[in-house]
């Protein structure tokens, strides 16, 4: 990487964003920075682009395992739900 791209990066090492915390910069993937992230939920590592988590609107949150759980806990509402509708 060039010394003037590498000057413009900020150092975002130790920052949390949601369940996402910033362990270190691996490297880049054309202009966009990758960098290695910790789940504060699971501990599983994670590479990431800076753009898929590091603004108020990125969608990734954790590692996976946060959208797994809440997808879970939707299907066994629904399964319940439907559970109870037979029942009656």
């Amino acid at each position: 990487m060039n010394s003037r791209r590498r000057s413009r990066l900020i150092d975002i090492t130790g920052n949390q964003y949601n369940f996402l915390k910033v362990v270190r910069f691996v490297g880049m993937r054309g202009s966009r920075s990758l960098w290695e992230c910790e789940c504060t939920r699971c501990g599983k590592h994670v590479v990431l682009r800076k753009d898929h988590f590091a603004y108020k609107n990125s969608r990734q949150k954790s590692c996976g395992c946060w959208h797994r759980d809440q997808s879970r806990k939707r299907t066994l509402a629904i399964h319940r739900r439907a559970k109870e509708r037979e029942a009656s």
